[in-house]
């Protein structure tokens, strides 16, 4: 049987804010699944979380405020921006949006990272149990 060849047009959308949460929610159950490891895929989820709250503020704001809509905002603008017009008054002090600036300084130390120098200066204890040093956060 021959071939025939056809061309075909048409429009579709890619839902960006939903494919990133997928990439999220995927690092965040590989992490419970193995826990050797898991900081990556933590670090991997948490940035994908962020990328997908900006993009979905993005979808939002585009698709209900087209004309005032700036993408260019910081995050935390576009959120206000968003719920003085919706008449929603976000509590920064409760959970969901106590983790909203932290969520962005995490991704922005990472999307803007510098090589930097730490120094410690703390007294410890030995773990008698295996001779290991803890530190300061143990």
């Amino acid at each position: 049987m021959a071939k025939s060849r056809v061309r075909v047009e048409g429009t579709s959308y890619v839902v960006t804010y939903g494919r990133l949460l997928q990439v999220a929610r995927q690092g965040l159950r590989q992490a419970k699944a193995e826990k050797e490891g898991s900081v990556h895929n933590l670090v991997s989820s948490i940035v994908f979380s962020a990328f997908s709250v900006e993009a979905y503020l993005n979808h939002v704001g585009a698709m209900l405020y087209p004309s005032e809509w700036k993408d260019r905002l910081p995050t935390r603008k576009k959120l206000e921006f968003l719920s003085q017009k919706l008449g929603l008054t976000p509590d920064f002090l409760e959970r969901p949006f106590s983790s909203f600036d932290a969520m962005f300084r995490f991704r922005n130390c990472l999307a803007h990272g510098r090589t930097e120098e730490l120094t410690d200066d703390y007294e410890t204890y030995l773990n008698d149990e295996h001779g290991l040093v803890l530190g300061p956060y143990d």
